[in-house]
C-alpha cells in the first residue's frame, strides 16, 4: 500500500469493511481486533481530503525510512546501488502517480476528486512549476466540472489557475461561481445559522474587491 498510489490506501480501508460482511465474516465486530479495526475505519472515514493526503504521504516517508536503514547496514556497495534504484522507483511512483490523478476523463470518487484538487492547490502555492500548465489544469477541471458542476473547490482552483495567466474575466466568472456553489450548498449556513450565510456573502464581496484591485481596475 505504501509504494501503491493514493487509491490503493482508499481499496485498503474499502476491504476492510468488506471483512465484517457475510454469512462467516473474517472478523467479528465485537471481538478486541473487530473493534480496533472499525475504529480505524471510523477515523479514516473523517478524515478531509487533506487530512488523507498527509496520511498518505506520512505512510509513503515511514515506509521509505524503514527501506533506508536497511540499505545503510549494508555495505557501501550495495547501499550506492540500492539508493540510486530507488530514487529511480520514487521518480517513477511520481510520474505513475500525476498521471493516474490527473486522467479525469470519466467521473472520479469524491476522495480522487479532492485530493486532485488539494494537490494541485498545494502545487500552485508552493512550487507553482510543479503543478499543471493553466492549460492542461483548466482542461481537467473543465472534465471535473461536466460530472459535478457544483463542486465549489474545483471552481476555486479555476480561480487561482486563471489568475496566473492574468484573465480576468475568467478569473471573476470562476471565484463568483465559486461563492454561489459554497452558498447553495449550505456549508456555511447549515453549520452557522444566518450568521454563516452573511459571512459568505461577505467574503465574496471582499475577495470580488481584491481580485478588482488585483488587476488595477
Amino acid at each position: 500500500m505504501a509504494e501503491g498510489e493514493l487509491k490503493d490506501m482508499e481499496q485498503f480501508f474499502d476491504d476492510l469493511s468488506d471483512s465484517f460482511s457475510g454469512t462467516e465474516p473474517e472478523v467479528h465486530k465485537t471481538s478486541v481486533v473487530g473493534l480496533f479495526l472499525r475504529h480505524m475505519i471510523l477515523a479514516y472515514s473523517k478524515l478531509s481530503f487533506s487530512q488523507v493526503f498527509k496520511l498518505y504521504t506520512a505512510l509513503q516517508q515511514y515506509f521509505q525510512n524503514g527501506e533506508k536503514k536497511t540499505v545503510e547496514d549494508a555495505d557501501m556497495e550495495l547501499t550506492s546501488r540500492d539508493e540510486g534504484e530507488r530514487k529511480m522507483e520514487k521518480e517513477e511512483l511520481d510520474v505513475s502517480v500525476r498521471e493516474e490523478e490527473v486522467s479525469c476523463s470519466g467521473p472520479l470518487s469524491q476522495k480522487q476528486a479532492e485530493f486532485f484538487l488539494s494537490q494541485q492547490a498545494s502545487l500552485l502555492k508552493n512550487d507553482e512549476t510543479k503543478a499543471l500548465t493553466p492549460a492542461s489544469l483548466q482542461k481537467e477541471l473543465n472534465n471535473l466540472l461536466k460530472f459535478n458542476p457544483d463542486f465549489a473547490e474545483a471552481h476555486y482552483l479555476s480561480y487561482l489557475n486563471n489568475l496566473r495567466v492574468q484573465d480576468v474575466f475568467s478569473s471573476t466568472h470562476s471565484l463568483l461561481h465559486y461563492f454561489d456553489r459554497l452558498i447553495l450548498t449550505g456549508a456555511e449556513s447549515k453549520s452557522n445559522g444566518e450568521e454563516g450565510y452573511g459571512r459568505s456573502l461577505r467574503y465574496a464581496a471582499l475577495n470580488l474587491a481584491a481580485l478588482h484591485c488585483r488587476f488595477g481596475h
